[in-house]
This record gives C-alpha cells, sequence and structure tokens, in this order.
C-alpha cells in the first residue's frame, strides 16, 4: 500500500462520522491487520508504476 507521503494516510474527518459508519467500515476499524497495513504505507514517490497492475483511488476527499 501507498499514499503520497507514506505512513498513516490522513482520513476525511466527515468520514468519522456516526452516519457515515456502514458495517464495512466498522469491519475495518476492527481488522488490526488491515489497521497494521495502513499504519505504515510506503511514500508514492518510492514506488515504480511498472511494479502495479491497477491503482485504486478511494472515495472521499483523498484522491484530492
Amino acid at each position: 500500500m501507498t499514499s503520497p507521503k507514506g505512513g498513516q494516510p490522513p482520513v476525511d474527518p466527515r468520514s468519522e462520522e456516526p452516519a457515515a459508519q456502514t458495517p464495512a467500515t466498522n469491519r475495518l476499524k476492527q481488522d488490526k491487520a488491515a489497521q497494521a497495513l495502513l499504519a505504515d504505507t510506503a511514500r508514492l514517490s518510492t514506488v515504480a508504476a511498472d511494479d502495479y497492475d491497477a491503482v485504486f483511488h478511494p472515495g472521499g476527499h483523498g484522491p484530492l
């Protein structure tokens, strides 16, 4: 996993509001393995695009 600055990617504060929570977001918050991966992403500038088959841009303000 990568993020622009590496490390823990920023979270849109509105995504944390109770109305934005779903069973999937609750499950992700409880998934220790997923949380560990998110806590230590590589800096985007350190990876080569040719090493990947696809790019996933999550919704919200992150892709902006």
